[in-house]
């Protein structure tokens, strides 16, 4: 009697490698702002962002009106396993809980971070224009309908 062993091999495609955190998004350290009028008044919405080490960045957004300066969003990146998320934290949204949008590369022009269960957005978009230019988009779909904010900065240190 003759048997032939047959040997299945399974083969998983190795997960695509994740880029470096520090040199993709070195792009956002410092601090960026953009000019805004609210109520007659100049002032400036900011994001600063710091680089602490190749699984996470942290920053955050503050409007500046004169002497008055008000956060409004802690925001991290940070890497988990081979993906890379986005977590903004807004006080009053979301119960004050943070919000996970996943990396999901350059597209569209700009890095993008998606979280298609959000109510809005649903993509964050952040562009390097310049080395004093950053160009920052949120959008997604509300009632069905496209929406769109964009945030044109100019780096201040």
């Amino acid at each position: 009697m003759f048997s032939l062993l047959v040997t299945t091999i399974s083969f998983t495609p190795a997960a695509a490698p994740t880029p470096p955190m520090g040199t993709t998004f070195s792009f956002l350290s410092g601090t960026w702002k953009m000019a805004i009028t609210e109520n007659g008044q100049e002032g400036g919405l900011y994001e600063t962002w710091n680089f602490i080490n190749d699984s996470l960045w942290q920053g955050r957004s503050y409007l500046v009106f004169g002497k008055d300066t008000t956060p409004t969003e802690a925001i991290r990146l940070i890497r988990r396993g081979v993906d890379i998320f986005y977590v903004p934290q807004v006080q009053n949204q979301n119960d004050g809980l943070p919000v996970e949008f996943i990396y999901r590369g350059f597209v569209d022009g700009g890095h993008m971070f998606e979280n298609e269960g959000h109510d809005f957005p649903q993509r964050i978009y952040y562009a390097p224009v310049l080395p004093d230019s950053l160009n920052a988009r949120i959008e997604g779909t509300v009632r069905g309908k496209l929406q769109m904010e964009k945030f044109n900065y100019t780096k201040v240190r």
